[in-house]
């Protein structure tokens, strides 16, 4: 009797806008790869996620501009505070 085993991969992050990706374990089945943005970005998810099963990253963050996120914040605070503005809001 032979057991074919198939290594499911998740491979590598190929671009993470304004952040590293450090892959410490590898980039197969139950591997975890770190994320760190680079000075003035925010890391907005998770800062690691691991290779699933199905050979693909559980979740991938993403960097954003310091500013960029004090930009939503205001129009959060604005939509909660006034409803009756007409502004929308657009997450990314």
């Amino acid at each position: 009797m032979f057991f074919i085993l198939n290594t499911v991969d998740c491979g590598s992050v190929d671009n993470f806008p304004h952040g590293e990706v450090r892959i410490v374990d590898g980039t197969t089945y139950g591997a975890t790869m770190y994320f760190v943005c680079v000075d003035n970005y925010v890391l907005v998810g998770e800062h690691k996620t691991t290779c699933t099963s199905e050979g693909q990253w559980f979740s991938i963050p993403e960097c954003y501009d310091t500013c960029e996120l004090v930009t939503i914040t205001i129009n959060i605070n604005k939509q909660l505070r006034y409803p009756w503005l007409s502004s929308t809001i657009h997450f990314v």
